[in-house]
């Protein structure tokens, strides 16, 4: 087992728990359990552990990604949609017209910036949270 095959895997086993919401305590001590194993042993974490993505989920079975596609559907809609009304409303403001719905321009550049704000703060917390 060399050094830079061990090193993949860890860091492959901590993504895998990252994903799944593992609170990063209990990810250092999974980490260094595969690592002290693997080292006294000889052994290869494959052969002892299965893949990095299996034994994430054997360790944390009842851990769903519930979070993590909550996180892409939010970044979608609040990105997408708050850039188009961002801009969508700067355009409109220039040309003298309305958004959709007789929506005037300022609010759809307001609401635009807004949503994207609010998904950095979504971003800047989740990353505080680990």
């Amino acid at each position: 087992m060399t050094s830079t095959s061990l090193a993949e895997y860890l860091s492959d086993l901590e993504d895998a728990l990252d994903l799944r919401s593992v609170p990063q305590v209990l990810i250092v001590d999974i980490v260094r359990q595969v690592q002290s194993h693997t080292e006294e042993s000889g052994d290869s974490p494959y052969e002892s552990f299965g893949s990095p993505t299996d034994y994430a989920r054997r360790m944390v079975p009842e851990s769903s990604m519930a979070a993590f596609w909550i996180l892409i559907a939010s970044t979608v809609v609040l990105t997408l949609g708050g850039g188009w009304l961002l801009v969508h409303g700067v355009i409109s403001l220039i040309g003298g017209r309305t958004i959709l719905w007789g929506i005037h321009p300022l609010f759809g550049i307001v609401v635009g910036g807004a949503a994207i704000i609010v998904w950095m703060a979504i971003l800047i917390v989740r990353a505080r949270k680990r």
